[in-house]
C-alpha cells in the first residue's frame, strides 16, 4: 500500500508541474493559498478559482454594456476574485475581515495598484463579531450569532464590521459590480448597502445555498426584486443530467459527459430558483 501511495504521489506531483507552467504561459497570475484548503486544489489544476464561471460572467457584461464602474469583492478571501476583476475595472475595492486571511490577500494582490483592501466584514451594522473559520475550507468562514461568545474557539476571530453605505472609499464612486460571498450572511450586507444600490445600480453577483431556497426563490431574492433588481441569471455547465433527475449518480454522469462532450459554460436566465447550490447568481437591476 504504501508503493502504491508513492506511486500515485510522485504521478501527482509531475502532473502539478506539468499544469502548472501551462497556467504560467497561459497568463494566470500565481496565487499564493492555504495548504489542504480547496480553493488551493482548484488553483493549482485550473490556474484560478472559478476560472470558467468568471471569464463567462465578464464575457458577459462585456457584450451587455455593464463593464463599467468600479468592482467591490465582499468577502475577498485570499483574492482570486480581486485579481481578476483587477483587469476588467479601473478600481477594485476588496473586503475581508479575517486577519490571517488578510495577509493572503495583501500578498496576492500587492503587484496591482487598482486595488485597494479593508480588513473589515460588510454587514447592515457597525460593531465587533465572531467569526468562525475552518482550516479546511477558509473561504466558508462565517459569522456567528450575535452574543455568541462562547462558541469563540481557536478556530474563530473577532472581526470588525461597517456598512457598504458608510464606507469613506465608496462615497464619491460609481460602483458598477459588486461580489457578495459572505456563506449565509448576504441580505445584511445588501441591507447596509441599500443607497449604494439605489445610486449605482451595480450588477451583483452572489451565491445562494440550497437551504436558502424556499418556493422557487430566496430571502436575497425577494429583498433584490424589491430593491429594483428584477432579472436573475446564472452561470450553468453544459452538457448536463436535468436538474429534475431523481435517480443518484447526476454528478458522475455529469462529468462524463463533460469529459466526452467537452464542458461549455452559458450564462442563462433563471425565472424559479430550484433547491440546489448556486455559487454565482447575477443579478441585473431594471434601469
Amino acid at each position: 500500500m504504501k508503493f502504491i501511495t508513492q506511486v500515485i504521489d510522485y504521478l501527482a506531483l509531475r502532473y502539478l508541474a506539468y499544469r502548472g507552467l501551462q497556467h504560467l504561459r497561459s497568463g494566470f497570475p500565481p496565487i499564493a493559498s492555504f495548504a489542504f484548503d480547496h480553493i488551493g486544489h482548484e488553483i493549482n489544476l485550473k490556474g484560478r478559482y472559478e476560472a470558467a464561471d468568471l471569464d463567462a460572467t465578464v464575457q458577459f457584461l462585456r457584450e451587455s454594456g455593464l463593464l463599467n464602474g468600479i468592482a467591490v469583492d465582499v468577502g475577498a478571501n485570499i483574492g482570486n476574485h480581486s485579481v481578476f476583476f483587477a483587469r476588467h475595472f479601473k478600481r477594485v475595492l476588496a473586503l475581508e475581515p479575517n486577519p490571517r486571511v488578510f495577509d493572503l490577500l495583501s500578498f496576492n494582490t500587492e503587484p496591482h495598484d487598482n486595488i485597494q483592501l479593508l480588513n473589515i466584514g460588510a454587514s447592515d451594522m457597525e460593531g465587533e463579531q465572531a467569526l468562525s473559520f475552518d482550516p479546511e475550507n477558509w473561504g466558508g468562514a462565517h459569522l456567528l450569532a450575535a452574543g455568541a461568545a462562547e462558541q469563540v474557539s481557536a478556530t474563530s476571530v473577532t472581526v470588525q464590521l461597517r456598512t457598504l453605505d458608510d464606507l469613506e472609499e465608496l462615497s464619491s464612486s460609481r460602483v458598477g459590480l459588486l461580489k457578495v460571498d459572505v456563506e449565509g450572511h448576504e441580505l445584511r450586507v445588501l441591507k447596509g448597502a441599500a443607497k449604494l444600490l439605489t445610486r449605482s445600480h451595480p450588477v451583483i453577483l452572489f451565491e445562494q445555498h440550497a437551504d436558502e431556497i424556499a418556493q422557487g426563490s430566496s430571502a436575497v431574492v425577494d429583498w433584490l426584486r424589491d430593491n429594483g433588481y428584477r432579472q436573475f441569471l446564472e452561470v450553468r455547465s453544459f452538457p448536463g443530467v436535468p436538474r429534475s433527475w431523481k435517480m443518484p449518480g447526476r454528478k458522475i454522469l455529469n462529468g462524463l459527459l463533460r469529459i466526452v462532450a467537452g464542458e461549455r459554460k452559458k450564462v442563462v436566465l433563471v425565472e424559479r430558483f430550484e433547491k440546489v447550490f448556486y455559487p454565482m447568481i447575477i443579478a441585473l437591476p431594471s434601469r
